[in-house]
Order: C-alpha cells, then structure tokens, then sequence
C-alpha cells in the first residue's frame, strides 16, 4: 500500500498548486502584500488554528496510534497569537469570514465523524511551513520587522524545519490508517487547500479592485 504521506502529496498536487497561485500568495512572496492584509491573513489563520489544535491533539490523545503524533510544540495557535499582538490585535478583536468559519464548522464535524481526519487538515499547515521559511525573511524585509516577531507562524521551526518535517512524515507512514481513515485524511487535506484559496481571495479581493 502507497504511504499515507505519499498519497497525501500525490493526490492533493493540483489543489496545493491552486492555493499557491493565489494572488494573495503571489503578493506575499513579492513581499508587495499590503501589510493590513499581511495582518488579516494572521487573523484568519488564527481563526483556524483556535479550532484546529484544538482538535488535532484530541484526536491524537483519544487514540493510541496517534499519540505523539502532533504534540505541543507543532501546534500554530500560541504563535499567531503572539504575531497578532506584535501588531497590536488583541486574541479576542479577531472574527473569522465566512469561509473561515465554514472551514472550522466543517473541522468540528469531521473531529466528531472521523478523528483522524484531523490529521489532513494539519499535514497542509504543517507542510506550508517547508515553503514559509523561505518567505519570512522577505516578509520581514517588506514591513520592516526585526528577528521573529510577527513572522514566528510562518517560520515556526527555523533550521529544525527538514528535520521535524521528516520525523512527522516517519510517524504518519507508521500508523496502520484504515481505507476510510485514508480516504477522510485526503478529503480533509483537499478541503484545507481549498479554504485556504477561498480565504485568500476574500482577503485579497479588497486590495484587487480597491
């Protein structure tokens, strides 16, 4: 049987390309992104994480093949916190948009359905950060920041990235998923690439016509 991992890449390429190309994504990698959207997408990518972590280690603390799976130190929640307040948005100021919304709904009743499906919508935030590491320091550049503050979500991990990535990838492809864990954790996977678009053109939609 194909690696969950290796299906995961295989069978989410086109919806993972489509989300890269967004303009929103084009914008922050020209380091041309307005800095009030730069800050926006902080504020959705929180909305998510709230609900994501949250769910994620449940999952793997309900079931004993995904202990240690996604532990403390993978979750996004507190850093986006942190790079929100180095903005000055307080944690309880953020409100998601619609598609955020449906998306985190949408997680809640997957958690509740097929708890290691949770496992698809963290593999798109988690690998995001293979790329974002790459972006931070042209991020930085473009709205004048100094060290991690307000890019520690985007590059979490720093030189550790390869490594932990790796040893992520080595504890998915151990566990024994089910033919219908796999088919919830590529639907999950599909369905995160594809919020992550819808919210990024909401955001950008403004700086396109405005």
């Amino acid at each position: 049987m194909t690696p969950i991992m290796d299906s995961l890449r295989q069978l989410t390429a086109d919806h993972h390309r489509r989300a890269e190309q967004q303009p929103l994504e084009q914008a922050l990698a020209r380091g041309t992104l307005p800095k009030d959207v730069y800050v926006q997408m902080l504020e959705q990518r929180y909305c998510v994480h709230r609900a994501l972590d949250r769910l994620t280690r449940d999952a793997c603390n309900r079931d004993a093949r995904l202990s240690g799976l996604v532990y403390e130190e993978l979750l996004q929640w507190g850093r986006l916190a942190a790079d929100l307040r180095h903005f000055g948005v307080a944690e309880e100021e953020v409100e998601a948009l619609p598609a955020t919304a449906a998306l985190c709904a949408e997680m809640e009743t997957a958690a509740a359905e097929e708890p290691a499906s949770m496992l698809g919508f963290y593999y798109v935030t988690e690998g995001s950060k293979n790329g974002a590491g790459f972006l931070a320091p042209r991020v930085r550049a473009a709205y004048g920041l100094n060290g991690d503050a307000g890019t520690s979500y985007m590059n979490p991990h720093g030189p550790r990235q390869r490594e932990l990535w790796a040893a992520f990838k080595e504890r998915m492809n151990a566990v024994a998923f089910t033919e219908l864990e796999r088919e919830r954790i590529v639907a999950a996977a599909l369905r995160m690439f594809d919020a992550i678009s819808e919210t990024d053109a909401a955001l950008y939609g403004g700086v396109a016509v405005g």
